[in-house]
């Protein structure tokens, strides 16, 4: 019994270990605008090809790497939204959540550890 306990404890582990490739343009429609909240306060509309989008799209192309899944539930300090789409961002920590529902319709929630500050731009 032991043994079948620390095989599917070693599953699990592996399971949310297990990295995996984010390439946002098959999750966003990246002819649409988003929508930046900070704190849930201030509401943006960051228009397509805006300084913001640009960065945004950078940082999404070169994060697109080792996202581990994630099953838990966040409160972050900013919050970009389009459709289904979501992307949690704390500005004192050094990770970056997204959720998404993907083209089979199956909810996925990824975390990634990010540079500190890696997103400080959404404030400025």
């Amino acid at each position: 019994m032991k043994l079948i306990k620390t095989i599917s404890l070693l599953i699990l582990v592996i399971f949310f270990n297990a990295c995996s490739e984010i390439n946002i343009s098959e999750i966003i429609d990246v002819n649409k605008s988003l929508e930046l909240y900070i704190k849930l306060d201030k509401k943006e509309n960051i228009s397509v090809n805006s300084v913001k989008w640009k960065k945004i799209m950078r940082f999404a192309t070169e994060n697109s790497k080792n996202w581990k899944k994630t099953p838990a539930s966040f409160i972050s300090d900013i919050t970009i939204i389009q459709n289904d789409f979501r992307l949690l961002y704390w500005i004192e920590r050094n990770y970056v959540v997204i959720g998404f529902i993907d083209k089979n319709g199956n909810a996925k929630q990824f975390q990634k550890k990010i540079k500190k500050g890696a997103l400080d731009f959404l404030i400025e």
